[in-house]
């Protein structure tokens, strides 16, 4: 399958990862397929067990069919199959390419990429909630928590630059108001709806990497608002994994990070040095 590739390296259960993106996905196709070429992997509508190591999604049998015949094309709703291809990089990682039909400019590209940020970031919760605190430090408050590998100061900086691309009114740092935060980062969005605050700091102790958390939001907030309010740091987090390709020849690649932050045509892309890709 032809298109934009758009490749993350984690170390994530690979299976785990792909079946929650599937899972999300689903929400907006109910009748997905997921298969390779003209196999179905599974009944439309259901998620497989196991996938290999390429699959393709799409919306329905005449999606899947178009796909196979014409390769991936957005149809009229701006809407493509997806597919996902695996190659294991020994040490744990994997790296997962998303490919799409369009680049990400495309509103449909940047929903498939924010289903698979928020699959990763399940990932973590899921890995860390067993370490996390139980009592809840903000009451009245939603609140998204997870322990990742990260560096939060570079967390910090990427959060803010993906709420600015979702418009934020304002988005700025002030002294933590939790003792195990190293930052605080509070943001006003547009029309006044809400406010969130984003808490940066190290994992607990004897833990590597980064704990954050996302509060600020009543408790009945309405689910949009949560969707809204969590996608800058989860989305964040799945950039912390995006490998970062500068140059082919020779080949420099850069991720976890991928570079230092930065808003380019309301896009979020990277400068600078970032970390090693191994492996890509």
């Amino acid at each position: 399958m032809s298109g934009w590739d758009h490749d993350f390296l984690v170390r994530a259960d690979p299976q785990w990862l792909i079946g929650r993106f599937v899972r999300r996905l689903r929400r907006r196709w109910p009748e997905l397929v997921v298969g390779v070429d003209q196999e179905e992997l599974a009944p439309p509508g259901k998620v497989p067990a196991r996938f290999p190591e390429f699959v393709d999604i799409s919306k329905n049998r005449v999606m899947k069919e178009w796909t196979y015949q014409n390769g991936a094309i957005s149809n009229e709703q701006g809407e493509s199959s997806v597919g996902i291809v695996q190659f294991p990089k020994g040490g744990g990682y994997t790296q997962l390419d998303i490919i799409t039909a369009e680049p990400r400019q495309h509103a449909f590209t940047e929903r498939v990429l924010g289903h698979f940020a928020s699959a990763l970031a399940d990932w973590y919760w899921q890995e860390s909630r067993s370490v996390t605190e139980k009592e809840p430090r903000y009451p009245g408050e939603r609140m998204f928590e997870l322990e990742a590998p990260v560096d939060f100061a570079w967390m910090a900086r990427t959060t803010r630059v993906c709420a600015q691309r979702y418009g934020a009114v304002s988005a700025e740092f002030l002294p933590s108001t939790s003792a195990r935060a190293g930052l605080e980062l509070r943001v006003t969005v547009p029309r006044g709806d809400f406010r969130m605050s984003y808490d940066f700091g190290p994992a607990g102790e004897g833990r590597e990497g980064a704990r954050l958390v996302a509060h600020g939001l009543p408790r009945n907030a309405p689910p949009v608002w949560r969707q809204k309010a969590y996608a800058p740091l989860k989305e964040a987090l799945a950039w912390w994994h995006f490998i970062s390709y500068r140059s082919m020849k020779p080949k420099i690649a850069f991720t976890w990070p991928p570079g230092e932050p930065v808003l380019k045509d309301s896009l979020v892309d990277f400068e600078g040095q970032g970390g090693d890709a191994p492996g890509t």
